[in-house]
């Protein structure tokens, strides 16, 4: 998926230099944000989603059975405490089709 305002080789080169996309093979990313030290995504229902981090203490996760996360925040704050280098998140739907975001790193 890739975040483009117009369907251009130009436009579409420049969204993916600037790493304007994600990889899918189902949930859809809505919105991806930093926010009052909260790391904030919208996306698709989903059964889970993961924040992913070099540090296993630091991972975590937001899981509902019945597919209705539609929305998740994670604390941006201890990633920074800990000296964390980057994060990602992965999201899984019912059928087991998975998204990932870019890695943020600091």
């Amino acid at each position: 998926m890739i975040y483009a305002p117009e369907l251009s080789y130009k436009v579409i080169l420049e969204s993916f230099i600037a790493g304007k996309f994600y990889c899918s093979t189902g949930p859809k990313i809505l919105a991806y944000y930093i926010e009052n030290d909260k790391i904030c995504i919208d996306c698709s229902p989903v059964r889970a989603i993961f924040l992913k981090t070099m540090a296993w203490g630091l991972s975590s996760s937001v899981m509902d059975p019945n597919e209705r996360i539609t929305h998740a925040e994670f604390d941006l704050k201890r990633l920074k405490e800990n000296d964390e280098e980057f994060f990602r998140l992965e999201l899984i739907d019912r059928n087991g089709g998975m998204a990932y975001t870019n890695p943020y790193y600091f």
